[in-house]
């Protein structure tokens, strides 16, 4: 078993085991999203477009996600366009 000690500062707790050095911190900001795609930007009717198909149905499943956690009375729709030579992903709903 590991033996535990923790020094206290004003705002930074160390605990220090025999293996590793663990500081927890208070005042830290949460990082914003990670997301490569701007869905929660995007209104009805926006699309993104993509010249490639892997990375159009990357996105495509991505939304599944994104409706799953964020917004699900959302909708997307991906289509591939001729006239672009790509595929593009609308939002639709």
């Amino acid at each position: 078993m590991d033996c535990l000690r923790a020094v206290a500062y004003t705002s930074v707790v160390v605990i220090y085991t025999e293996t590793q050095v663990l500081q927890i911190q208070s005042d830290v900001p949460v990082p914003h999203s990670r997301t490569k795609y701007p869905f929660a930007d995007m209104l009805p009717g926006d699309s993104i477009f993509f010249s490639d198909y892997k990375k159009a149905n990357a996105a495509r499943v991505s939304t599944r996600r994104f409706m799953r956690m964020t917004q699900p009375t959302w909708k997307f729709l991906l289509r591939r366009v001729r006239e672009e030579n790509g595929w593009r992903l609308w939002r639709v709903v």
